[in-house]
């Protein structure tokens, strides 16, 4: 008997040994994967055709579908394998599939089933060359699984409430894992987990939901959140039961201030993200203050260090008065950092989130000098790839972006893998749709989009598309545009509304430029003097 694995990924296997060959080959196993997917229902020649050879002429591609499954009829010694003609399946007596399994448990619900027949996500790890058709049936059909099994823990862990709290603690954890950024689900884990009695565990789960959350999305986490660990840390002595790790038992901290002492002091952690954990330090020398970056060691571990570092170069020569570059960028041993003269200043979004808002004023003079920052770094073709209110400093006589072209040193330091090149880095709630579908060709029209974001958050109280987990905020970018920020703030001007609007068209070509922006934006705020003029932001 044949078993197709595709949940948390690829594989075929003949009685449990791997079928090596050319029926393992990556095309014929999409072939069979978009069979397996499609089930009893079967799925039409003319569809395989658009998923596997979308390009090629329509004749020639139905001569090589069924020479495929030809070969592969040959290939693995069963002639039947396939059932029907114009629309084909998998004969369920002689290849089985753990998609096949999930899918019927789902339809049966059968939530047990489901679980121990979901291995992961569909395809994970699998890639076809120059065929986009099956990648975006991929997604969609990955989603639906992913969806499925959401709706499967739910069911389970809503049930075990009523009897067994610790077991649906264990069922919410588990759909936490599908999607760690959902608020709804963090609530119900650190619910269940404190009316179990681990009030510990839950404080250390809301803990690192908020991390994930801050990091990923660059938005705080949801009232019901907030309001949930307030009430535990006020039951437990304002949260003593669970104390903060010390810094010194971290080995990686340990390891980065040893690396780095003869140069700096490492003093704590200011800060972490997707790319970097930021330290306050002072320079070994002098004390002088410094914020250090380090970069992640899971993302260095598959980067060429010299072509990163080449590459990061090219910001130390970054001269703005809205510009924080670094000073130096190196490796020692194996730790990569960028060190920025300074301290670590209160950031655009530690202060949105102290205020209720900006004035309209404030908004657009803050806009002004973040695109009078890109503009700069555009004339010197350095991008910046995730322009977020956590890469932005806000002080009282300047707004300052910092990890300019940290994002495409990265990117392109990466290993040469087909999954590197199409890796989409950043913060999805600021990204443009072209990053968001991986487009590597996003330039700086790009950085003039996340723009509009940061606008319209400090105008709107949150960002366009705002929502509580990844997979929505995509799906919403791509499929419809921004509200206009009216909807939200009612009295803002219709001239910055406008621009809002324009900075956050769908297409890359829509958008003005850094530089036009800036000077519409110095314009509509009636700045008369230059940019970094002394004035008051919070």
């Amino acid at each position: 008997m044949l078993r197709l694995r595709l949940l948390g990924g690829v594989s075929l296997t003949r009685n449990g040994a791997p079928v090596i060959g050319p029926a393992s080959q990556q095309r014929r196993l999409a072939l069979l994967a978009a069979m397996a997917c499609a089930g009893d229902r079967g799925i039409s020649r003319e569809s395989l055709l658009g998923l596997l050879w979308p390009e090629g002429d329509s004749d020639r591609g139905r001569h090589v579908l069924s020479q495929w499954l030809f070969l592969i009829r040959r290939d693995l010694g069963i002639s039947d394998v396939f059932l029907g003609s114009t629309t084909l399946q998998l004969n369920p007596d002689r290849l089985t599939s753990d998609v096949l399994d999930f899918d019927a448990a789902v339809a049966n619900r059968d939530d047990g089933g489901a679980v121990e027949s979901y291995g992961g996500p569909l395809l994970h790890g699998f890639f076809l060359n120059e065929a986009p058709g099956f990648e975006q049936w991929t997604d969609l059909e990955r989603d639906r699984r992913h969806r499925d099994m959401m709706r499967v823990l739910e069911r389970l862990a809503r049930g075990a409430e009523a009897s067994n709290m610790a077991q649906a603690a264990r069922w919410w954890r588990q759909l936490a894992e599908l999607d760690p950024l959902q608020g709804i689900t963090a609530a119900n884990v650190i619910r269940t987990l404190a009316e179990s009695g681990d009030t510990i565990a839950a404080l250390a789960h809301a803990r690192r939901h908020e991390d994930a959350v801050r990091r990923e999305l660059d938005v705080g986490v949801t009232p019901e959140v907030s309001a949930l660990v307030a009430r535990l840390r006020s039951a437990t002595a304002s949260g003593a039961a669970v104390p903060a790790a010390r810094e010194p038992s971290d080995p990686y901290l340990l390891h980065v201030r040893e690396r780095l002492a003869p140069r700096y002091i490492i003093d704590r952690v200011a800060s972490r993200s997707s790319l970097t954990t930021v330290f306050h330090a002072r320079r070994t020398a002098d004390h002088a203050p410094y914020t250090v970056k380090v970069f992640l060691p899971d993302l260095m571990a598959r980067t060429d260090h010299v072509r990163l570092l080449q590459e990061l170069e090219r910001t130390v020569t970054l001269q703005h008065p809205s510009i924080d570059a670094p000073s130096e960028v190196a490796s020692v041993q194996d730790v990569v950092f960028a060190a920025i003269p300074g301290s670590a200043r209160s950031s655009l979004r530690e202060v949105l989130e102290r205020q209720s808002g900006f004035t309209v004023e404030t908004a657009v003079l803050i806009a002004a000098d973040i695109a009078a920052a890109l503009a700069a770094a555009h004339a010197h073709d350095v991008l910046h790839g995730d322009l977020t209110p956590r890469r932005i400093s806000v002080e009282q006589q300047t707004a300052r972006v910092s990890d300019f072209g940290f994002i495409e040193a990265v990117t392109n330091a990466l290993a040469a893998t087909p999954h590197d090149s199409a890796i989409a880095v950043g913060t999805p709630a600021y990204m443009s749709p072209e990053q968001l579908i991986g487009v590597v060709t996003a330039r700086a029209a790009s950085d003039v989009f996340s723009l509009g974001c940061v606008l319209f958050h400090m105008l709107a109280g949150k960002p366009p598309h705002a929502a509580d987990n990844v997979r929505a905020i995509i799906a919403s970018r791509l499929r419809e545009p921004a509200v206009s920020v009216r909807v939200l703030r009612p009295k803002t001007p219709a001239d910055v509304a406008a621009l809002v609007a324009r900075l956050l068209e769908p297409t890359a070509a829509g958008r003005p430029t850094a530089a036009d922006a800036a000077r519409e934006l110095r314009s509509l705020a009636g700045a008369s003097p230059p940019l970094n003029c002394a004035r008051r932001y919070v």
